[in-house]
């Protein structure tokens, strides 16, 4: 799941949320992730996404989006859901409430000041998928949610917004939620 096309979360000094991705991030860590055209599984359709934030105490030097909406298409395969943003597809374990969850996380230097240690910042993002039915699936919502801390032990008070960098706080987190309704059959 991608926020809006082209806007990713750069770990660099001046960072930006992506569209609605946490699963372009997830693509590394998830069980399962292809780059193919064809859906594994049996295609539940196309759903457009609508999500708005619900909490942020990173503060605007992030630059998240207060909404966004994005397009995903799914398909099921018995216990896998199977999420497709783009051309990225990712899996996750679809449990017997309909609910599935995609969870990954990236560890990134951000660039120190001359003679510093290096601050080691890791993101972590979180999506949670509800489907209204498995096999003629008409509604879903979830949440998403992006959290960034700083590796134990490293000096990350540059980064902050009070020193001038892009974080109000570390550690610290942003959190939407999300509704989508199918907007073509598969």
């Amino acid at each position: 799941m991608q926020p809006a096309k082209g806007r990713s979360i750069p770990m660099t000094r001046s960072l930006s949320i992506p569209c609605l991705l946490p699963l372009a991030l997830l693509l590394s860590s998830v069980s399962s992730c292809s780059q193919s055209t064809a859906m594994p599984g049996t295609g539940l359709g196309t759903f457009a996404i609508s999500a708005t934030r619900t909490a942020d105490t990173c503060g605007s030097g992030i630059a998240s989006e207060a909404s966004w909406k994005f397009d995903i298409e799914l398909s099921v395969d018995d216990s896998q859901l199977y999420w497709r943003q783009d051309d990225a597809t990712v899996s996750a374990y679809l449990n017997a409430s309909n609910e599935a969850t995609f969870e990954g996380s990236m560890t990134s230097t951000l660039e120190p000041d001359a003679g510093a240690a290096a601050c080691v910042v890791t993101r972590t993002d979180s999506t949670v998928i509800k489907l209204d039915a498995k096999t003629d699936t008409k509604a879903v919502s979830g949440t998403i949610s992006f959290s960034f801390a700083a590796e134990p032990g490293r000096d990350c008070t540059k980064q902050l917004a009070a020193a001038g960098g892009s974080f109000a706080a570390l550690p610290c987190a942003l959190s939407y939620s999300f509704t989508g309704v199918r907007t073509k059959a598969p």
